[in-house]
């Protein structure tokens, strides 16, 4: 027996695997680049990890503390991944074709209730000018929202990049 699972446990040990991919940070317009490590078993993610590149010609290798625990969010036991809609006080996984649905059938209403700019756009600091454009474009085009109104704001407010490209 204990060298059946002494077999088992070399075998889960070799089929190990370590893989790392290059990456852009989403919070500022410096868009650090950085290395998102992910070590598997042979059965589940065992680590995930976060190092600077050291090769970024703009920081040097170095990352602010938002760029090192950014992907922690996206990693959290308890993240979101499916869309949810409240039904009978309660929220309810539902597909993402209902909820852009649902979303279409109700923006309509709130723009009739509280006027075409009750609605806004949040764009980031990590966005280009052009990209900035083209979500100011989208929020006057598809969601009628007013010429008037057309706030695009690109500051990065102070250095912890807050939504930044503002439409409201």
């Amino acid at each position: 027996m204990k060298g059946f699972l002494d077999h088992f446990r070399n075998q889960n040990r070799s089929q190990s695997t370590t893989r790392s991919d290059l990456t852009q940070c989403p919070y500022c317009s410096m868009q650090c680049t950085k290395w998102l490590h992910e070590d598997r078993g042979r059965f589940a993610v065992v680590n995930r990890t976060v190092s600077p590149n050291k090769e970024d010609p703009v920081t040097g290798g170095k990352l602010c503390v938002k760029g090192i625990h950014a992907p922690a969010h996206v990693w959290h036991n308890q993240r979101l991944t499916t869309p949810l809609l409240k039904s009978g006080g309660r929220w309810v996984p539902v597909t993402w074709r209902t909820a852009l649905r649902w979303f279409a059938r109700n923006i309509g209403g709130l723009q009739r209730q509280w006027g075409r700019d009750a609605v806004g756009v949040f764009g980031g600091g990590s966005m280009t000018n052009e990209e900035t454009y083209l979500l100011g474009k989208m929020a006057r085009l598809a969601l009628g929202t007013g010429i008037s109104t057309t706030t695009v704001d690109t500051h990065v407010f102070g250095s912890c990049g807050l939504s930044a490209g503002f439409r409201h």
